[in-house]
């Protein structure tokens, strides 16, 4: 999440699907044998074979789950259909949803729409940051009696909930505003996502001082027709920002109070700032910024809370000259276990703070660098307690 102050982005934050046509060994796990959704499936979630499988709790609607990645989850055994086959259920939450651009999204999109494979919820967030259209308090007043607000055909369902910190139940995280249903196919709900998400101490956090999403979430046909329109514009290499306004129109429209006063809903006047904010996408590329420092920080901050107070007694006990010698041997053993992916990762971070890459051909520099010469490969062997090290 990488956004600037004003800024709106839509993205794709929910997945579901769910097939019958998968087939069992006689020991009752899944069968690769030939191709079948699942196998096509992991295909483009790039996951290989050694699967790790669980049982779930009795109880279920389904008996067994794989963990795709985080935030994937891939559910067997599920209920019978009217064929009397097996059901799973593939499921991609926030997390998973992160591994997703637009190019990914759409290999996935395509195969399941080429299938008789149901899409059966997606949920579509708009977020925006610092500077909002409507703040919270205003939000609450228009809904609160919400006589210039315009919901969808057959629907009067408006919710506002107190939102708690479950740390602390006193602590007030924000309001969290439905609007229809969450019963129905297709419902907003608004909420404090910077108050969700404070309590994580995320590194991108700290640009930020308020954060409102406004997600709106479809089940069963709404998903499908969300489902298809989101292929078209992608296919299109257009905005998702679009389509998420005029659905968001389609569920709740703030009007302008003078034109309320006319009995004859159809003739309301569209409030002018409602009006900008769903629209206004043109420009916005839909694909989900990742804050390109998240993984480095995540490292750092482990380091720091569980490796920095051995390395510290390490320092203090073995004195300067055995710590520095010990890290330059450590990290030459390690050269030859870099692989493609990890120069890939070194290159995302040196990009971002050097904005230069990362190449193989510096290797034999840094081998250089990090190779012990006579003296310090003799000191780490003659210490009285021996020290594993090598000299190459």
């Amino acid at each position: 999440m990488n956004l600037f102050s004003g800024e709106k982005l839509v993205s794709i934050d929910w997945f579901t699907c769910t097939g019958s046509n998968i087939k069992y060994n006689y020991d009752g796990y899944p069968s690769f044998d030939g191709v079948n959704y699942i196998e096509k499936l992991l295909e483009l979630l790039k996951v290989n074979h050694n699967y790790n499988w669980y049982e779930l709790k009795r109880g279920g609607r389904y008996k067994r789950c794989i963990d795709v990645d985080e935030g994937i989850k891939l559910f067997l055994c599920g209920p019978l259909n009217k064929y009397g086959l097996e059901t799973w259920k593939l499921e991609i939450t926030g997390k998973g949803c992160d591994r997703f651009d637009d190019k990914s999204w759409l290999e996935l999109f395509l195969y399941v729409n080429s299938t008789d494979i149901n899409v059966t919820r997606m949920d579509m967030p708009c977020d925006e940051v610092n500077i909002l259209t409507y703040t919270q308090k205003e939000l609450l007043d228009i809904l609160e009696v919400y006589k210039n607000v315009k919901l969808r055909k057959g629907s009067n369902y408006i919710k506002i909930v107190h939102s708690k910190s479950l740390k602390d139940p006193n602590e007030f995280k924000g309001y969290t505003f439905y609007i229809g249903s969450p019963s129905s196919n297709l419902f907003l709900r608004i909420y404090d996502k910077y108050s969700e998400q404070k309590d994580k101490s995320l590194a991108f956090l700290d640009q930020y001082f308020e954060w409102l999403r406004y997600e709106l979430v479809f089940k069963d046909d709404k998903a499908q027709d969300l489902f298809v329109d989101i292929i078209e514009k992608l296919l299109n290499k257009e905005s998702l920002g679009s389509l998420w306004g005029s659905y968001m129109k389609e569920v709740f429209t703030i009007c302008t109070l003078e034109s309320c006063k006319d009995s004859n809903k159809s003739r309301w006047i569209i409030d002018p700032k409602y009006s900008d904010f769903i629209s206004g996408f043109e420009k916005q590329p839909f694909k989900r910024k990742k804050n390109k420092t998240s993984e480095l920080q995540k490292r750092k901050d482990w380091i720091e809370k569980q490796v920095s107070k051995a390395l510290l007694k390490l320092y203090i006990s073995k004195g300067k000259k055995f710590f520095d010698i010990w890290i330059k041997n450590i990290m030459f053993d390690r050269l030859n276990d870099l692989e493609d992916s990890d120069i890939n990762e070194i290159n995302t971070i040196r990009k971002f703070f050097l904005q230069e890459e990362f190449e193989k051909d510096e290797l034999i520099n840094i081998t250089n660098e990090l190779l012990l010469d006579d003296d310090e490969y003799d000191y780490l062997n003659n210490l009285p307690y021996g020290w594993p090290s090598r000299k190459e």
